[in-house]
């Protein structure tokens, strides 16, 4: 019983914000940042949706780490041709085993450690980052915790895992940035968002799911019983497009049917959070 307590409280918004983050809410609260322009519009559409749309040209004046990730992505790209291609040949082999999501390559590895002076941190925790994050969480320090570059390619199964409906848990507001570094439309596995079901959102019913290693994962016609399919938000994108999505919210992604989806992540969570503390 008392586990359970603890759980529930771990889960409150008060609790997350004014006990496990109080400090940097509190500092927010006594010391806001003011914000203007693009950054003002994202971190609205951020609180009413919980995603929100971009560019490079639109968020960024000095174009300098930009131009330093293309090149980083290129290379990157380059240097991981045989492991994309050996996984294109798997992906749709009726006797691959698909548990180890080979439809995505992350490109960096499954959890890259931190280099700061590599263009993968640099990028991440630029001033407009932060700002964005700082604003939307209502804290000082917001953290960014994760980066890496994803490769999707196109799969012609059922979806599964993170291409189903699903939560992330890492904490009670999550801030995921991606930096297209190709067109992505329909048949490129775009990210698609429930709109509201964010921790600042309006909808608190969850929609039916089944336990897939150990996460919710809810199928289409789930999550239409609690969100209109025409109310979902399709992450559809031109090359350098960003979208902004905080990922505690209903999502999926991934699902690639015509074509690849290369991409550039990072990850915001507040100063308090781990992933044992906040795991379901």
């Amino acid at each position: 019983m008392f586990t359970k307590l603890k759980r529930s409280l771990r889960h409150n918004k008060y609790v997350w914000k004014y006990g496990l983050n109080r400090g940097p809410s509190f500092r927010f609260l006594f010391s806001p940042q003011r914000i203007e322009g693009q950054i003002k519009r994202i971190v609205n559409d951020l609180n009413k949706k919980g995603i929100a749309f971009s560019s490079i040209d639109e968020l960024f004046a000095d174009k300098d780490l930009f131009i330093e990730l293309k090149e980083a992505v290129k290379k990157l790209e380059s240097d991981s041709k045989e492991t994309i291609e050996q996984a294109r040949q798997n992906v749709n082999n009726p006797t691959t085993d698909l548990g180890d999501k080979v439809f995505m390559q992350f490109l960096l590895g499954i959890n890259p450690k931190f280099d700061p002076q590599s263009i993968w941190y640099r990028f991440a925790i630029q001033e407009a980052f932060q700002q964005i994050a700082n604003a939307y969480f209502e804290m000082k320090e917001a953290e960014m915790r994760y980066y890496n570059v994803w490769y999707n390619i196109p799969f012609r199964g059922e979806p599964r895992a993170s291409q189903l409906w699903h939560r992330d848990w890492d904490d009670m507001q999550i801030l995921k940035i991606f930096v297209y570094f190709n067109d992505v439309g329909p048949g490129g596995g775009p990210l698609s968002y429930a709109p509201d079901t964010h921790l600042k959102g309006t909808v608190k019913k969850n929609p039916k799911y089944r336990i897939e290693s150990n996460y919710k994962r809810t199928r289409d016609d789930q999550m239409a019983e609690v969100i209109s399919p025409e109310n979902w938000v399709t992450g559809t994108a031109k090359k350098f497009d960003i979208i902004f999505a905080d990922t505690h919210g209903y999502h999926k992604g991934g699902h690639a049917l015509e074509s690849d989806r290369l991409l550039y992540t990072c990850m915001y969570l507040s100063p308090a959070s781990t992933r044992e503390m906040f795991s379901f």
